[in-house]
């Protein structure tokens, strides 16, 4: 606001009582104006930007997350500025004027701005523009996701609303449809529209009854080239987040409201920890093509019940393939293997594991039919055959003719893991997916769980990728599980130990090849360089494989020309 009408006053309201639907879940943890942009909380931004304007006084509404939204403002530099007026129940779009009537109406216009709009928006000029037009109401209007708002142009950057959702069923040759951006300014007029008392209705009713006993009352105004987001989704909040829009610096959010990605794995899904100063919380976003989030859920909502190490779900939507989970913090095995004693650290979670393994199948049937799946032939085969496309044929080269020789030999092997006791295993249990917090084991990465071999994980966890354990401790750690095993009294965890070592074996050869067909895929298929620097030690751990394979004395077969592939592809050399 400036020249003649400088000191002309002219009050605010930013909606943000809001439950916010479409941002399900992020927001049953953080109320939508309250997400971070740039670092700076939205709401932060427009109660700064509405500042900046020369808005003399500011109407917040609240009703979701009441407490936090409150505990925001009244711990800002704004607490003098801003005036929260709290819904018992939502008022929609137009109970809130009547809410703030008091505070409203006491200059001859307001702002309105949605609390849940970024925008670069110019508030001053908007504030000029409608005084000088002398209109009722000056709606925000640009080309957008949602062109609703029938305006007759009135020159390049104005022009008059004729009608809303075709309510008032009016048309012109020249006129355009446009999407209403959230943002308006309102002469004290528009009171004779609304209710008397603050009840739940919508401003666009309000607008059209103006505009019917009133045409042409309802101005729009039609900024050129402005930055404009409703941050509708949880998928386009994060991508913004990830891209931040180019603004003019902001000063450090008052309270620390952090939203930010965690670092990335093989998969697609991504990973966000929404952090207040008092608690975190992580939302995990899955892709179209994934075909186990209704597994995550389930698998992660029965384990999690029976104690079973899965963070805690506190909410999903199916549609944003989004779910709110515990933050189970940073420190995984494979960061404490490098700063801690590693027996210490192996003999923890194999504790646990012998636990997991014991509790569900005490389980028995109820667990098989919550987690219904199971390691079948043609899923140990897919393993191998993985290995051998993404491995063997994309990565060393080697020939149809020589990998069609192994599969007979790979056959064996899938075979034999299915005569090993069939219990519950996480599928994927190595360093990176198992978590310490306050001291618990807890495991992340789980939608993969099925029945399978017994020794599969415990292999996954020794025969690890991603962590060069020496020989000694690994066989140190199997004769630990072993022990903790035959305490059990568990059927399926009862077996000698020549009977345990095949076990081993199997389930160490089964395993190593489905790692580096995965570190290939992801490096040379997906574009993730990085799961190159496993392959080396996945290849020491697939030829010590295949030497304790040879060493069984009731070996179901051995793996010569693989182990003659390793010790020579030129790719390999050492």
């Amino acid at each position: 606001m400036n020249g003649e009408k400088e000191n002309f006053k002219v009050n605010g309201i930013i909606l943000a009582a809001g439950i916010g639907t479409r941002l399900r879940p992020v927001t049953d943890f953080i109320p939508k104006p309250l997400l971070p942009v740039n670092g700076t909380p939205l709401l932060e931004t427009i109660i700064q930007k509405m500042k900046s304007a020369g808005i003399a006084k500011l109407a917040v509404n609240t009703h979701h997350l009441a407490e936090r939204m409150e505990s925001f403002v009244k711990n800002s530099q704004y607490a003098s500025y801003a005036t929260l007026y709290h819904e018992t129940e939502i008022l929609g779009t137009g109970g809130p004027l009547v809410n703030a009537k008091d505070l409203l109406s006491e200059t001859d216009c307001f702002v309105l701005y949605n609390g849940d709009i970024l925008s670069d928006l110019d508030i001053g000029k908007l504030v000029d523009f409608h005084m000088t037009s002398g209109k009722m109401v000056t709606m925000v209007l640009l080309n957008g996701p949602e062109n609703r708002v029938l305006m007759h142009p009135d020159s390049r950057t104005s022009g008059t609303v004729i009608d809303i959702l075709g309510k008032i069923g009016k048309t012109s040759p020249s006129a355009r449809l446009l999407t209403y951006s959230g943002i308006a300014v309102f002469s004290r007029d528009i009171f004779k529209y609304l209710p008397e008392k603050p009840v739940n209705c919508s401003i666009i009713t309000a607008i059209l009854d103006a505009l019917r006993e009133k045409p042409g009352s309802v101005g729009a105004y039609l900024p050129e080239k402005i930055l404009w987001n409703d941050i509708g989704t949880v998928a386009k909040y994060f991508s913004l987040i990830s891209s931040p829009v180019k603004q003019k610096p902001q000063t450090p959010a008052a309270s620390p409201i952090r939203v930010y990605p965690l670092a990335e794995q093989g998969s697609n899904r991504k990973f966000y920890r929404l952090s207040y100063p008092d608690s975190s919380k992580v939302v995990m976003v899955s892709y179209p093509e994934d075909q186990d989030f209704d597994r995550f859920i389930k698998a992660g909502t029965y384990l999690f019940r029976n104690g079973l190490g899965t963070p805690e779900i506190f909410g999903h939507d199916k549609a944003q393939l989004a779910v709110l989970i515990e933050d189970l913090g940073d420190d995984t095995v494979y960061k404490l293997l490098k700063k801690k004693n590693k027996g210490e650290v192996y003999r923890t979670v194999i504790d646990w594991l012998v636990d997991f393994q014991k509790r569900t199948c005490e389980l028995g049937d109820e667990c098989r039919k919550e987690i219904d799946r199971a390691f079948d032939y043609p899923g140990l085969r897919w393993e191998t055959e993985y290995f051998t496309e993404n491995f063997l044929k994309r990565y060393l080269g080697v020939p149809e003719e020589k990998c069609s020789g192994l599969q007979p030999r790979f056959d064996l092997i899938a075979q034999e893991a299915l005569k090993q006791p069939q219990v519950l295993v996480h599928r994927d249990f190595q360093s990176q997916n198992i978590m310490i917090k306050d001291d618990k084991v807890r495991i992340v990465d789980f939608q993969g769980a099925r029945f399978g071999p017994v020794a599969y994980d415990l292999m996954s966890l020794l025969k690890d990728g991603y962590v060069d354990i020496p020989a000694p401790l690994r066989r140190e750690m199997q004769e630990y599980y072993y022990r903790r095993t035959q305490e059990t009294g568990v059927k399926e965890l009862t077996f000698s130990e020549e009977q345990f070592r095949k076990h081993a074996v199997i389930a160490g050869l089964q395993r190593n090849m489905q790692a580096l067909g995965a570190f290939t895929f992801l490096s040379l298929v997906k574009g993730k360089s990085k799961y190159l620097d496993y392959i080396p030690n996945g290849v020491k751990n697939l030829i010590e494989g295949i030497d304790e394979l040879e060493s069984l004395p009731d070996r179901p077969t051995t793996l010569p020309v693989l182990l003659e592939i390793l010790m020579n592809s030129p790719k390999l050399a050492r």
